[in-house]
């Protein structure tokens, strides 16, 4: 595994980082506790860390990472140990990891692998919704937005359909999405009070090769006194339940502003400029084309 490693995370020399020390762990040198240790691996110099207070004595070790700057003082990635001969990579490390790099990082997974996230992040399935199809009847109108462009303004009952999305293939099987919405009202509110503006998400959904069903997701704006024109809004909207869903998976969304239930009626317009989809991702890709 070191040899592979050092293959891999190739630098040039130790006086990359002039002033350190070169400390052994081969057969056991007691406890290291100053947060890392220099490993020559087959000609390539590793910089690699040793978690506070390990104990590298009793039998051959190897502590190996991969170095995220030229400083000593540094911070680093934690790959994993060889024990006797055995690797772990599950000693636990709490420091802030930051990479820098002068030059290309190349990390090899192999056929069929790819990059796995034990603590999911989030990424936005995005629905444009300029490029939107609208209605004979109830649309909503195409208006000046800024000063040099456009965008679609909704009155109450105005709606519009969007195109279908493939979940991506870094999304978490299984999870739910976050359906969500970003607008900006077309005038100030000066009533002295909030007003409200209503939303209904339809969304059309479908697991591979399944049959297509629908929810519907509705929430309601609260747009505060003195709100100025053009200010813009976030509006989570509600969770589609996805659970069995796998990849190949898809969605498509009508919007639609409905009265408000809230208070006063927002009188202007509403331009809606994106709908999405929040959804939990695990890997960067999938393994095969078809399968996570």
């Amino acid at each position: 595994m070191a040899q592979e490693l050092a293959n891999h995370i190739r630098k040039e020399s130790a006086a990359r980082w002039p002033g350190a020390t070169l400390l052994s762990v081969v057969d056991g040198s007691g406890q290291h506790t100053d947060g890392y240790v220099w490993c020559d691996l087959a000609g390539s110099t590793v910089r690699c860390i040793t978690p506070t207070n390990i104990d590298l004595s009793g039998g051959s070790q190897i502590i190996y990472g991969i170095p995220t700057s030229d400083g000593p003082s540094s911070d680093y990635i934690f790959i994993g140990a060889a024990w006797n001969g055995l690797d772990s990579g599950r000693i636990p490390r709490t420091r802030t990891t930051e990479i820098q790099s002068g030059s290309d990082l190349r990390i090899t997974c192999g056929a069929g692998h790819t990059f796995t996230l034990t603590n999911t992040v989030y990424n936005d399935l995005q629905f444009a919704v300029s490029q939107g199809k609208v209605p004979d009847v109830s649309a909503p109108n195409w208006e000046t937005f800024t000063t040099n462009t456009s965008e679609y303004a909704f009155d109450v009952d105005e709606y519009i359909d969007l195109e279908a999305q493939e979940m991506p293939h870094s999304w978490k099987e299984g999870t739910s999405g976050d359906v969500h919405l970003r607008c900006a009202i077309k005038t100030a509110n000066s009533s002295g009070s909030s007003q409200y503006a209503k939303f209904t998400a339809y969304v059309a959904y479908v697991n591979h090769q399944a049959v297509w069903t629908e929810a519907t997701l509705t929430s309601e704006l609260t747009i505060p006194n003195g709100a100025a024109a053009l200010q813009s809004y976030y509006l989570d909207i509600g969770d589609l339940s996805l659970t069995n869903n796998v990849l190949g998976s898809m969605a498509k969304i009508k919007i639609k502003r409905i009265a408000a239930t809230g208070g006063t009626e927002y009188a202007s317009s509403v331009f809606i400029s994106q709908v999405g989809i929040h959804l939990q991702c695990d890997t960067m890709g999938s393994r095969s084309e078809a399968s996570k």
